[in-house]
């Protein structure tokens, strides 16, 4: 049984492998709780949301349907797991979202694939009782791993806040090792993920070139970057910036002109290589 964005984007070519079994595309709680019962009572696999299965040698697709609202989704069970098999820092760290989705579509990111056009949220007092539901367990690292974390500037704030008056900044580390959308970020922002107890910031340039950017549909721009690090670095951040290296629409001048550009500035290079996937 096989789910994720390379299923959810070709589907059919996963599921005509005669090693695969079964596929799930879009979210998987909802099709995969609906999966196993159906299997444990022998019931036909028609009804089961999202699922593709194979009858008489022919791949067949069931319609798509929603997922449980985020807020109702249970806390995965950490209890078999010591804290000290994940440690950053020498810290415990286990990861954490408070959204779905990205409402934006550049071209190379299969989020939407996976989550849909949306961008869906879980409310604040619910981020904040799974942070301190882990904290009681004994992991003093939150790793973000929202596809927008700072999409919803309002929602995030709380949450900051929240975190601001509820931990000793000393005891608790906040990082978004997947990356943040410079887009809405701002000097405001900034100075309240350093209070809550972020302290490095990851951001990704993919480009310099506006005219790469636009043809990736990507709707950030350099100025907007530019104001960022320099937010930033005046804040105390340590920055890492990445790069998309082999992009189809960039020439090697280009990318090396934004490779030249980040290296004037106080940030650290990362450089991503560009794979075509389904």
């Amino acid at each position: 049984l096989i789910g994720g964005s390379h299923v959810s984007a070709a589907p059919l070519s996963v599921l005509n492998d005669p090693n695969v079994d079964f596929i799930i595309q879009g979210e998987g709680e909802r099709p995969f709780v609906e999966f196993l019962k159906a299997w444990e009572a022998g019931m036909p696999l028609d009804s089961v949301p999202n699922l593709g299965f194979k009858r008489n040698g022919a791949s067949i697709l069931n319609p798509m349907t929603e997922n449980f609202p985020l807020d109702e989704l249970p806390l995965a069970d950490f209890s078999d797991l010591s804290p000290d098999r994940y440690l950053f820092e020498r810290k415990p760290l286990c990861f954490i979202t408070s959204s779905r989705g990205c409402p934006h579509h550049c071209t190379f990111c299969s989020v939407h694939l996976t989550f849909g056009d949306g961008f869906r949220r879980r409310s604040p007092e619910n981020v904040f009782s799974e942070i301190s539901q882990r904290y009681s367990e004994g992991y003093r690292v939150f790793d973000f791993e929202d596809d927008n974390l700072t999409f919803s500037r309002e929602d995030l704030k709380i949450i900051l806040n929240a975190l601001i008056a509820g931990f000793p900044v000393k005891d608790l580390r906040l990082v978004a090792m997947n990356g943040i959308s410079y887009l809405s970020l701002d000097r405001e922002i900034l100075e309240l993920m350093k209070r809550a107890g972020f302290r490095s910031l990851n951001i990704s340039l993919v480009s310099a070139n506006a005219d790469v950017l636009a043809r990736l549909k990507r709707p950030h721009t350099l100025s907007k970057y530019l104001d960022v690090v320099n937010h930033a670095h005046d804040i105390g951040f340590d920055i890492v910036s990445y790069q998309i290296l082999g992009l189809p629409y960039e020439t090697i001048d280009d990318m090396v002109d934004t490779m030249a550009l980040m290296a004037s500035l106080p940030v650290l290079i990362g450089a991503s290589i560009f794979y075509l996937t389904p």
